[in-house]
């Protein structure tokens, strides 16, 4: 689970219970929720930041939770990641949480040109199983049976 705490935290806990790591990106507006949150959480945890990364905080790339794990997939060296669920179109899913829904669209706009970037100018082998939504140049599309 790759989170920075802004959606169903007691999803994402009930996840980590079952065996799950977390990977809980810390940035200025939810310390306060780490505070909350990552003390409660014994093992199969890792932090992350964006900026000023302190030696224990690995910073793997990324801006959104989605391709914030996709960078940090192609780090530790996976051959080959599957995005689901990035419908990075208008329309603000669901399970984004809380969130400044004008700045939504910018933040996905961005997110895609990350997962772009990844995939040409890194070389990782994205592929995107999400049913709907916007292409991402670079990354096929391929349906899942």
């Amino acid at each position: 689970v790759v989170t920075d705490l802004d959606g169903k935290v007691v999803d994402q806990l009930e996840a980590w219970r079952r065996g799950a790591w977390m990977v809980v990106h810390a940035h200025g507006d939810n310390l306060e929720e780490i505070k909350k949150v990552v003390p409660r959480l014994e093992g199969r945890v890792l932090g992350t930041t964006q900026v000023d990364q302190p030696e224990q905080l690995p910073n793997f790339g990324g801006f959104t939770d989605g391709d914030r794990a996709a960078f940090m997939l192609h780090e530790f060296g996976a051959s080959r990641i599957y995005l689901a669920g990035m419908d990075l179109g208008e329309e603000i899913g669901r399970y984004s949480g809380r969130t400044q829904r004008d700045r939504k669209p910018i933040k996905l706009e961005i997110c895609g040109e990350l997962l772009s970037w990844l995939a040409g100018e890194l070389g990782a082998d994205l592929v995107n199983v999400t049913a709907e939504g916007e292409e991402i140049p670079g990354v096929p599309r391929r349906e899942i049976s």
